[in-house]
């Protein structure tokens, strides 16, 4: 997921409150390196062996031949700083407006439910990751503050609120292999690549595996932080007081660097072609939250697919993909409830699929017709469960309850399983 705060391999094709706060869907959210260095083998023989060399008679003067001086061709590298063109949709017309709240509901009442098996998907419990019988160090993450999500090789941490919003990707083993302050942070589908910023502007991707830096560009402060990938490219949203709504996109590989000027926003992204927008066209409007959500389809000219619309007294305050871009969840605060509601929806029909009622929850991804909902009492926490649900709104303990009122005790990976190669799926 993504973390908003109101602060590649090349070859190869969210935010909480501070305890107490009403809970919220994490919806998206680099300084740097200036170029992309040029890898060159180390080790390589550039010496010809004794075999290959000429020989030469001794009685004999060899012409002397000339030997053309080498020449370097300059390696072409991106922009390290951004001159956006502008862009927009070819037709900008509002999609059809389907209901944000569906017939079938999961609510709260989980007691009487059957126990299921542990989570299929990686999670935090007893100081550790566990994934299967792989265990990892886990520090920090029992805290509400903190997620988890796979990338390829290892683990992104993230820490909320916690000293200035700071991330980590580790490996299986707990090690370290990078370390930031950022603004907003998201892996790429495939979960080979993580991208994200920092406060003064910078936009940074790096090789999830060795956490080593690919490629940097300087956009300026609040123009942009990562809310997901669309193949290669990196799409950013606009943050910040005085900062004009806007999505940008940019692709590393060459630099180019567009605004899509019909959109405010964009909450995230499905990884290949879909995105969650707060789009300008057919709505009063643009303050991201309070206005409607939309899912486009880059690979059609940012056609818009469908739009949900927030009900009377309510808002609509996120959203996310699931890990291979099939549904959409969408989150629904009403005005002076203490929970909040979360759909489930169709990723390009928007038709709602099931509602989770009145819960602090957040939702991952076991596969496409199975949910994990870590749901609590309140922000701080306090009959902490796991639940696993059918989108049909068939449920079943997994875990819990946790009744630690200190610390939430379980986490989930939030992204789901990457799909790519050498991702922690293949383990």
């Amino acid at each position: 997921m993504n973390d908003h705060k109101p602060a590649d391999d090349d070859t190869d094709d969210n935010p909480r409150a501070r305890r107490g706060r009403s809970l919220r869907l994490a919806v998206g959210v680099v300084a740097g390196v200036a170029a992309i260095a040029v890898a060159v083998p180390v080790g390589l023989n550039l010496a010809r062996s004794p075999a290959d060399q000429a020989r030469v008679d001794p009685t004999t003067t060899p012409t002397p031949t000339t030997t053309p001086t080498p020449t370097t061709t300059p390696t072409a590298r991106p922009p390290t700083s951004a001159s956006p063109t502008v862009a927009g949709s070819p037709a900008p017309t509002p999609g059809p407006v389907m209901e944000v709240y569906a017939e079938k509901t999961i609510t709260g009442d989980f007691d009487d439910l059957p126990r299921g098996e542990e989570p299929r998907i990686p999670w935090f419990v007893d100081g550790e990751i566990r994934d299967g019988a792989i265990r990892t160090p886990g520090k920090g993450l029992g805290a509400y503050e903190t997620t988890f999500e796979s990338v390829d090789g290892g683990y992104l941490l993230r820490n909320l609120y916690i000293d200035g919003y700071q991330f980590e990707i580790i490996g299986l083993d707990g090690t370290r292999k990078l370390s930031a302050r950022y603004i907003g942070v998201k892996p790429s589908r495939d979960g080979r690549r993580v991208a994200w910023s920092d406060a003064d502007g910078t936009v940074k991707v790096a090789d999830a595996r060795t956490g080593r830096t690919l490629h940097s560009v300087e956009v300026g402060a609040g123009n942009g932080y990562p809310v997901g990938f669309l193949g290669q490219r990196v799409v950013l949203s606009t943050w910040g007081p005085g900062q004009a709504p806007a999505v940008r996109v940019w692709d590393p590989r060459t630099g180019e660097h567009t605004v899509w000027t019909d959109f405010a926003n964009a909450p995230t992204t499905d990884g290949e072609s879909l995105v969650a927008v707060t789009p300008k066209a057919g709505q009063d409007s643009t303050t991201p939250g309070m206005a409607c959500v939309a899912v486009v389809d880059a690979a059609a000219g940012n056609r818009e697919l469908w739009r949900t619309c927030p009900p009377k007294g309510a808002f609509l305050y996120g959203a996310d993909f699931s890990p291979s871009g099939s549904h959409v969840v969408i989150g629904v605060s009403r005005e002076g409830a203490s929970r909040n509601d979360t759909t489930i929806a169709d990723a390009r029909t928007g038709r709602p699929l099931v509602t989770i009622k009145d819960l602090y929850t957040f939702v991952s991804w076991e596969d496409e017709e199975h949910v994990l909902l870590l749901t609590a009492d309140d922000a701080v926490g306090g009959n902490v469960t796991i639940v696993r649900c059918t989108l049909t709104g068939v449920c079943e303990m997994v875990a819990g309850p946790n009744t630690d009122t200190a610390e939430w005790g379980y986490q989930l990976d939030r992204g789901g399983v990457p799909r790519g190669p050498g991702s922690t799926a293949d383990r």
